[in-house]
């Protein structure tokens, strides 16, 4: 491609448009044409982040795999045309591309070295800040419908899952009812294995398709019964710790002040961390759920405490990940109660912490995490009576 036929793809440009001429002479000398065939990749998921490019003639689709690193499957986030940008990752710093392009017809596009707006930051910040902002807004974009796409999938697999499951389950209830003829006790007893197993396969299932909804913009924020909550809490996992004869204690003195918080969601999160305590401390053991109203730091801390085996030190740095579970772990589950709790949490602007051993203690964990606590309390407690500046105080 000659400089004349890159300057005008430039200039055309949704990235460089707003740069003189003078600029986007320096940018062109970063800059070169290549021919795609229907089908060829421009670049793939992973690959090193060396170019943006800017299409010149023809289409390219925007794809990013989804749900597993083997035989994934990927999704269509994005389609650039003539003026457009594809390759974000490269002009934003990022060492390695974070989604795969193709070209969906024969298509022209330019090739811009990333070292094209490290220069023009270096001779003119100013120009590199403005590109440097249309870049984030193209990141933004793309990594937004990434989520809708992804959410709106996990969405309609968990529905269609979990009808299946339902109609299992519905059979299991016919012939454990007699319904369908008498069965022996040891029929009896297998039927209800597999019933427990497909409960909790419908839990696995309503974990990993949590994940995309846990968004502070989905949050349904009240001002929520700290105490109530608390209470509830404790008492759901009371019928597990009773079976191991584990000790559920409740510290925390005094009334507790009312949280702007998702209800539903904080409850899960509590749910979590008790729930995860108690199966992980021995039998006999003891877990105790204290909160401290920390008036002076604007907060409230909240302590999950057992004296179980603890964590190894090599695991602790990873207990949040998704779908991690511990060498010791029990093999139900995902993996994705305790990183489920961490992100309601973090959604909240709180922050969350494990130790194991704490301090003072030779065993056991202790996981800790904040709430932001309002300065000023609710009237009647109605979600209607909270502004947004009391959410935000």
């Amino acid at each position: 491609m000659e400089t004349a036929a890159i300057l005008k793809v430039l200039e055309e440009s949704c990235l460089f448009n707003d740069l003189n001429d003078t600029e986007r002479g320096r940018i062109a000398r970063f800059s070169s044409g290549i021919v795609f065939e229907a089908g060829d990749t421009l670049f793939g998921e992973g690959d090193p982040a060396e170019n943006i490019y800017i299409v010149a003639q023809g289409t390219v689709a925007v794809e990013v795999g989804l749900l597993g690193r083997q035989r994934r499957r990927c999704a269509t986030v994005a389609t650039a045309r003539r003026g457009e940008s594809v390759g974000w990752s490269a002009g934003v710093g990022s060492q390695r591309y974070l989604s795969s392009a193709y070209a969906v017809e024969k298509t022209t596009a330019l090739a811009i070295d990333r070292g094209a707006v490290r220069a023009l930051f270096d001779e003119n910040p100013s120009s590199g800040l403005l590109v440097m902002e249309k870049l984030a807004e193209v990141a933004r974009s793309r990594l937004s419908r990434t989520a809708g796409i992804l959410a709106d999938m996990l969405s309609t697999a968990s529905h269609d899952l979990k009808a299946h499951l339902a109609a299992v389950e519905s059979l299991h209830q016919v012939i454990l009812g007699g319904y369908a003829g008498e069965i022996t006790e040891q029929q009896k007893n297998l039927l209800v294995r597999a019933g427990d197993r497909i409960k909790g396969l419908v839990s696995i299932i309503d974990d990993i398709f949590e994940i995309p909804r846990i968004e502070p913009c989905k949050l349904q924020i009240e001002w929520a019964p700290l105490e109530e909550i608390a209470r509830g809490s404790i008492e759901k996992a009371r019928p597990k710790a009773a079976a191991k004869e584990i000790e559920l204690a409740a510290d925390w003195n005094g009334e507790l002040p009312a949280v702007p918080a998702d209800r539903v969601r904080l409850e899960q999160a509590l749910n979590n961390l008790i729930g995860n305590a108690v199966k992980f401390t021995q039998n006999g053991g003891k877990v105790t759920l204290r909160i401290t109203d920390d008036s002076e730091g604007g907060q409230i801390v909240m302590e999950v405490i057992d004296n179980g085996p603890g964590i190894d030190a090599e695991e602790l740095c990873r207990i949040f990940d998704d779908f991690y579970r511990g060498k010791d772990a029990p093999r139900d589950g995902a993996g994705l109660g305790l990183s489920n709790a961490r992100r309601i949490i973090e959604a909240h602007g709180g922050r969350i912490r494990a130790e194991s051993p704490y301090p003072g203690a030779e065993n056991g964990a202790r996981f800790t995490f904040t709430l932001p606590k309002p300065a000023k309390q609710p009237g009647t407690g109605t979600k209607e009576e909270m502004s947004s500046d009391e959410i935000r105080n």
